[in-house]
């Protein structure tokens, strides 16, 4: 009976918001960790773990518009669809922004954080990504109907002239 009571009580643990002051976020404890991180930040995560665990579904469905529409024209040209044109590692033109390091670079140690003040209606960021062995990339993100999109402008490749 004590347990079931004890079970159903309530916890004066605050949980404050990202970007709160410091001092209620201290009354978080354990769980600051979870409040530091945005969707975006979290979705930019599982990008990078299924780029560790060879996903190529959960890698191709987090790719935003332009990135997807250059590497789908890329998938056609060989004749592929976009998951085995991916799963093939035919992939080297999609680079970490202004590292020139492919985006398979995320295999190895990466911390990634919201540029700016995080608010609820930001439909688009900028994610400040510190990739070991390729250094920073800032990577624009989008919210889409498909959820956290990221792009790779630097594999746009550029318009002849």
């Amino acid at each position: 009976m004590l347990s079931l009571l004890a079970g159903c009580g309530y916890s004066r643990q605050l949980m404050p918001l990202v970007n709160e002051d410091d001092r209620a976020l201290q009354y978080s404890g354990e769980n600051r960790v979870l409040l530091d991180k945005t969707a975006a930040v979290m979705a930019f995560e599982e990008f990078a773990k299924a780029i560790r665990d060879d996903d190529a579904e959960g890698c191709v469905a987090r790719l935003g518009p332009i990135t997807l529409a250059l590497l789908s024209g890329k998938a056609a040209e060989a004749g592929r669809t976009l998951t085995s044109y991916w799963r093939n590692g035919d992939i080297g033109m999609i680079v970490l922004p202004g590292t020139g390091k492919p985006v398979s670079m995320l295999r190895n140690r990466t911390t990634v954080a919201e540029i700016g003040r995080a608010t609820p209606s930001n439909r688009e960021v900028t994610l400040l990504v510190n990739v070991e062995g390729a250094g920073e990339a800032r990577i624009k993100a989008l919210f889409t109907d498909r959820g956290w999109v990221f792009e790779f402008t630097d594999s746009i490749e550029t318009s002849p002239r």
